[in-house]
């Protein structure tokens, strides 16, 4: 039976400026290089934030805030 290991990056985005907070591109090259098989891709939306009903700032509820990347590779 094969047995796994599995690894997480986690990824952010800016509400306003709407940029992801690293490259992700270039870590899939060297993630696959080191044997890492990408499995899913979990988003995570922003909440309604209190704070954003007393100020012009839109709500980030319903935005794509953060994704979870989980890869996996099999362990020799």
């Amino acid at each position: 039976m094969t047995k796994w290991e599995y690894k997480y990056e986690l990824r952010k985005r800016d509400a306003v400026a709407k940029q992801w907070d690293n490259d992700i591109a270039a870590k899939l090259s060297t993630f696959g290089s080191e044997g890492w098989e990408l499995v899913c891709i979990s988003p995570r939306s922003g909440d309604l934030n209190s704070a954003n009903l007393c100020t012009n700032h839109y709500s980030t509820a319903g935005f794509t805030t953060e994704e979870l990347w989980v890869f996996k590779r099999p362990i020799e």
